[in-house]
């Protein structure tokens, strides 16, 4: 495929989650169809579209729940890829039990880029606390560190 073809095609893929997300705001209410040009997004592999698609998926964590059910599967997504991408999806409106939810299982995860991620999102959040909890748990037991 030409390059200034899978530009358009990324362009394509942000608007629709624009648009999407825009569409949820308007009708108070996020299904699995409203939120699917989102995680599209997320997912597409260009930096163009998933940052600015995880800050929208991050903005409507914080008022839907079928948002944060959303960014929970891609944060036990398969792909390492895509698990760091869920703690992008992390914002400040999120709800805090869920964002400590997400970025505790990132700090467990077994890729080391996901764990590096969460420890970044922590930070970012103002939730650095959940990373040294999960240092001091490391210290008393024999699983993996965080170094």
């Amino acid at each position: 495929m030409p390059r200034r073809e899978a530009a358009g095609e990324a362009g394509e893929l942000i608007a629709k989650a624009h648009e999407a997300a825009q569409r949820i705001r308007t009708m108070g209410r996020a299904d699995a169809s409203h939120l699917a040009p989102i995680i599209a997004a997320v997912r597409e592999e260009t930096a163009r579209n998933r940052f600015p698609a995880a800050a929208l998926l991050a903005e409507l964590t914080a008022e839907y729940a079928e948002a944060r059910a959303a960014v929970a599967a891609l944060a036990t997504d398969a792909s390492g890829h895509v698990r760091r991408r869920a703690l992008r999806c992390l914002g400040h409106g999120s709800p805090v039990a869920f964002a400590v939810e997400i970025l505790r299982a990132g700090l467990a995860d077994a890729d080391e880029g996901v764990r590096m991620k969460a420890a970044s999102a922590a930070g970012y959040l103002g939730l650095a606390e959940v990373v040294r909890a999960r240092a001091v748990a490391n210290d008393s037991s024999d699983g993996p560190t965080l170094e």
